[in-house]
């Protein structure tokens, strides 16, 4: 029988803990190559970021902070949402956590991180 649903238990996931930055992969999938969901928690000022693949969807959870674009910055806190479209030039700063959906799957080799 197929089953069409996941449980993903919290023990089960991995953080990877960077400079400024804890990434928690909840899911990418990599079979179907869909939708990546990550939790991020943001503890400073990030380099600039493209990712030349993914749209990606950050819902603040806590915390506020500051994503920085090539025309304008925005001041998100608790409860915000931001779309950033695939090929976008931003960074983000702050300190805060937030719940991460890149769609399709989030792959680092499509990430470039970019001098100021």
């Amino acid at each position: 029988m197929n089953k069409s649903y996941t449980h993903i238990k919290g023990k089960d996931t991995t953080t990877k803990e960077l400079d400024l930055l804890n990434i928690t992969s909840l899911l990418n999938d990599t079979d179907k190559g869909l939708v990546s969901i990550v939790k991020m928690e943001v503890r400073g000022k990030l380099k600039w970021t493209r990712n030349n693949r993914s749209d990606i969807y950050y819902y603040i959870l806590e915390g506020s902070g500051i994503y920085h674009f090539e025309d304008e910055s925005i001041a998100v806190t608790e409860g915000d949402l931001v779309f950033i479209g695939k090929g976008t030039k931003y960074k983000d700063e702050g300190h805060f956590t937030v719940l991460g959906i890149a769609n399709p799957q989030f792959r680092s080799e499509d990430t470039e991180f970019l001098e100021e």
